[in-house]
C-alpha cells in the first residue's frame, strides 16, 4: 500500500511520485522489477474504493517477461488471463511461451491456439481486437507462472 499525500510531492524507497491526487501522474526514478501501486478513491460520503495496478519496467531490448503468481480461473475449462498484454509484447510480435506449475523448476511449452490438437495441455491465445492474453487448461487449480519470449 502507497502512502497518501494529496497536493505534494513524495518520494517512498527512492520512487517519485508527482501529483498523487491527481487524476493523471507520473513516477520517476524507477528500475528494473515489479512494483504494485494502489489507488483509493474517496467520494464526497466519505465510501471508498481500491484498485492495485502492477507496473514491470524491463531493460531495453529485454526479450522476455515473467508473470509471476497467476491464478486459474475455472468457470467452464481453467484459464490465466495477462490483461494490457501489448504493454509487455508489442502487438504482433512473435512470441513462446511457457508456464511453470508451482513447486516446479521447468517450464512447459504452451501451444498457440491455431495449432492446438486437443492433447496438449495447455493452449494460449489472444483475444480478437484485444489487450487480452490467455492461457487455457482442461484441469487446474492454484497459481502458476507464465513466461513469454518475444
Amino acid at each position: 500500500m502507497w502512502p497518501v499525500m494529496y497536493g505534494k510531492k513524495f518520494q517512498v524507497r527512492s520512487l517519485l511520485i508527482e501529483n498523487p491526487a491527481s487524476l493523471e501522474t507520473k513516477v520517476r526514478n524507477l528500475k528494473v522489477g515489479e512494483y504494485a501501486f494502489e489507488l483509493t478513491v474517496i467520494d464526497s460520503l466519505g465510501l471508498q474504493g481500491r484498485d492495485t495496478v502492477k507496473v514491470f519496467v524491463l531493460h531495453v531490448g529485454q526479450n522476455e517477461v515473467t508473470f509471476k503468481d497467476l491464478t486459474w480461473s475455472c468457470p467452464m475449462g481453467c484459464t490465466v488471463v495477462v490483461n494490457n498484454f501489448t504493454s509487455f509484447v508489442p502487438q504482433g510480435t512473435a512470441v513462446l511461451v511457457f508456464l511453470r506449475e508451482k513447486n516446479s523448476t521447468t517450464w512447459l511449452p504452451v501451444i498457440k491456439e491455431e495449432h492446438w490438437t486437443g492433447t496438449e495441455k495447455y493452449v494460449y491465445g489472444v483475444y480478437n481486437d484485444s489487450d487480452t492474453f490467455w492461457i487455457y487448461a482442461n484441469d487446474e487449480e492454484g497459481k502458476v507462472d507464465v513466461k513469454i519470449q518475444f
